[in-house]
């Protein structure tokens, strides 16, 4: 959401199309530890060409 407002207001360019790795927080079902940042990294303003969801004609490549 931060980066579609800073893309409306201020006109910053959204990041490339990108697949984020979170991280399971783990413990039991129902007592799972806080979520964190290390568990939902941040969208990467330039993320690195494994990450990318790329597109070619037709075709979209998602990254595994």
């Amino acid at each position: 959401m931060d980066a579609v407002y800073a893309k409306l207001t201020l006109k910053v360019p959204l990041p490339l199309s990108q697949g984020v790795r979170t991280v399971p927080r783990g413990g039991t079902p129902g007592l799972a530890p806080l979520i964190t940042t290390a568990n939902v990294p941040p969208i990467s303003s330039a993320p690195a060409a494994a990450n990318q969801i790329t597109f070619s004609g037709s075709t979209v490549t998602i990254p595994d």
